[in-house]
């Protein structure tokens, strides 16, 4: 069995033995996976698993996501042999994959063991914990947000206003970026998600809002009522629809941070702001994802005719 990252451009693995990027509980958690995938025979083709998402949770435990085949069956005792392995092991759930492809899972998570939600550790911008469904959306390596998010926090403030969270997930960028007293307002298409961000707001006693529902639904009936001071977007990797853009400028912000994994859709979404009236001041690249080919970029702008005057960003 092979563990590590995709051969660019396929679905083949490539084994990198011990990683260095990865914590040492998910470090000793897939050298226990390894051991666990020799039991009967599991890994495609000649068994149902095609991978394993590791994450690691708050208390130094981890979580394992099981990657099946569609249609593989996978017998309650090899959930039980993977609890036998993985000392630490928190919770496991199931989804199905297409091995074909390196985009493995495709569908909902469904829980075997453990709760419905973990929590994991949060970069220090945020402080302590965070709730995740599991199998919701969290970046990969969140300690590495920090340089990130005081960025951000450099252009954005102060908000003069609501600081909206677009596609917000658990309400990680808000919740580091929100100053005192200042408005949440986040917005994501995950039910579980806004409720574990809500939840996270709550721990910390920011004055939040959570709306589930896609961002190009609700966008612009939002805007119609209060103009926000600051925006933060942070889609998947297609981008922002056009509803979304559409929406900015026509009621836009005094400034936004647009934290994008793939360079491609930021262009084409920063040329549809620029249309609208927007300036991009500062453009960085960051490598969040360590030993792969993804690069993330943070694009910072702001609204001239909205918000001119000091506190710009070179």
């Amino acid at each position: 069995m092979r563990v590590g990252l995709f051969r660019r451009g396929t679905a083949e693995p490539v084994d990198l033995g011990p990683c260095l990027v990865h914590s040492a509980p998910v470090q000793r958690a897939l050298e226990a996976t390894r051991r666990w995938f020799s039991y009967g025979g599991l890994a495609w083709p000649a068994g149902p698993v095609i991978g394993v998402d590791l994450r690691e949770t708050a208390d130094g435990g981890v979580h394992v996501t099981i990657v099946a085949a569609r249609g593989g069956a996978l017998p309650r005792d090899v959930v039980d042999a993977l609890a036998d392995h993985v000392e630490v092991l928190r919770g496991v759930g199931l989804v199905e994959g297409d091995p074909r492809s390196s985009y493995w899972a495709d569908g909902a998570v469904r829980v075997l063991r453990g709760p419905g939600r973990i929590e994991v550790p949060a970069p220090d911008s945020v402080g302590g914990r965070l709730l995740v469904p599991v199998g919701g959306f969290f970046q990969a390596a969140p300690r590495a947000l920090d340089p990130v998010h005081h960025r951000m926090r450099a252009h954005l403030a102060p908000a003069g206003g609501p600081l909206v969270d677009l596609y917000c997930g658990v309400g990680l960028h808000g919740l580091a970026l929100a100053g005192p007293g200042e408005f949440l307002v986040g917005i994501e298409t995950s039910a579980s998600a806004v409720a574990a961000a809500r939840e996270n707001a709550g721990r910390r006693g920011v004055r939040a809002e959570f709306v589930a529902a896609p961002v190009e639904r609700v966008l612009a009936d939002l805007l119609a009522g209060h103009r926000p001071g600051a925006v933060v977007l942070n889609p998947p990797r297609a981008g922002c629809r056009p509803e979304v853009l559409e929406a900015l400028s026509a009621r836009p912000p005094g400034r936004a941070a647009y934290l994008s994994c793939n360079p491609f859709t930021l262009v084409r979404d920063l040329e549809r702001l620029v249309d609208g009236g927007a300036v991009v001041t500062t453009i960085v690249p960051w490598d969040l994802l360590p030993q792969t080919d993804h690069v993330e970029v943070l694009a910072l702008l702001e609204w001239p005719a909205v918000r001119p005057g000091p506190g710009r960003t070179r």
